[in-house]
């Protein structure tokens, strides 16, 4: 297998939480973090929990490279990300590896209850994979948000 197979679906997974500044806000900042842990095989983003300003459990739907969306009960949030840096290691031999990514991340609009929300902040993607020569791939990256969001 090659690694452009395993590492391509990490980033496209890893840029699914970050973002671009979103407009701000005169209501006080509240601390506010996000986690996803997945299987790598996995074709979208999977469960997503938040908790902080906002406690809620949800789905992450991957929109393109850049852009996810959260979806909660009783609302959704428009993340927007970008990786600042990343490295990665495989064992060709053993037929594993490993993957960090670091970047930021930008709440840009939301809906239901959390209309009007918006934020930023920085994530960290962690990945371990146990055999990639395997199709599909076995193992597991988890992504943790980190930032403040302003309530309306």
């Amino acid at each position: 297998m090659q690694l452009s197979r395993v590492v391509i679906p990490l980033a496209v997974a890893a840029a699914s939480v970050v973002g671009i500044q979103g407009t701000a806000s005169s209501a006080p900042l509240t601390k506010q973090n996000f986690t996803l842990t997945s299987d790598i095989s996995e074709e979208g983003g999977g469960t997503v929990v938040a908790s902080g300003a906002i406690n809620a459990t949800g789905e992450d739907v991957v929109i393109s490279d850049t852009e996810d969306q959260f979806v909660f009960p009783d609302g959704t949030l428009t993340v927007i990300h970008a990786p600042v840096r990343g490295n990665d290691h495989f064992n060709d031999k053993k037929c594993s590896g490993s993957f960090r990514e670091a970047g930021t991340y930008v709440i840009s609009e939301g809906t239901g209850q959390y209309e009007g929300v918006t934020g930023s902040g920085t994530y960290q993607v962690h990945a371990r994979i146990q055999d990639f020569c395997t199709e599909p791939p076995i193992g597991t990256f988890t992504i943790t948000a980190r930032g403040s969001v302003n309530l309306p």
